[in-house]
Formats: structure tokens, sequence, C-alpha cells
């Protein structure tokens, strides 16, 4: 009996951590949604100094970390490329989950 509470914890552990709470959003919503959070504002202003004032970064909050897409500009004929990043809440860790280089455009 004892192992199935165990695993009935870890599961529900493992499932409230991808609770989503926001849709997908540019990241300029998300900064002005947490005027009451400084300490996470400060982490999302951060992020977004990282990058060019061209680039879009949208983001999607879950319970423990923010999901950040940065799309950069197309030019030259290929697109500009983008990354997917994961923002940990409690550590301000920023871990980049994958990356898309540029590609040529159809014509």
């Amino acid at each position: 009996m004892i192992v199935f509470i165990f695993i009935g914890h870890f599961q529900r552990e493992c499932y409230s951590q991808t609770i989503r709470t926001n849709s997908i959003v540019d990241i300029e919503e998300v900064i002005k949604q947490k005027e009451n959070d400084k300490r996470q504002q400060a982490m999302l202003i951060n992020f977004e100094k990282r990058y060019k004032i061209d680039d879009r970064i949208l983001v999607e909050e879950f319970q423990n970390y923010y999901e950040l897409i940065v799309s950069h500009l197309d030019k030259n004929g290929y697109t500009g490329g983008a990354e997917g990043y994961t923002l940990d809440k409690k550590t301000g860790k920023i871990k980049m989950v994958w990356h898309e280089h540029p590609m040529k455009l159809p014509e």
C-alpha cells in the first residue's frame, strides 16, 4: 500500500509541474502581468535584453518555469532561425532546449 501512495504522490508532482497557467503571449505582455512579482519580472526583462529589438519572443508560463521561443527576422533569402528556451522560475537558470538554423526561403 505504501508503494501505491508514493507512486500517486509522484504522479501528482509530475503533473503539477506541467499544468499550463497561460496561453502563449508576447514577452512584453508577460512582463506587464508580473508587475506584482518584481523577481519574475526582472528575470524576464534580463532574458529579453539578450536579444535584438527586431527579435520576437513568445512566452508560455508553467507552474515552475517559462518556455520562451525567440524568432529572428528573415534576411537575404533565408529565415532568421529560432531557439526555444526554458527559464526556471526559482533559480533563473536558462536552458536552450532546441535550435532552428536559418533555412533558404522558397522562391
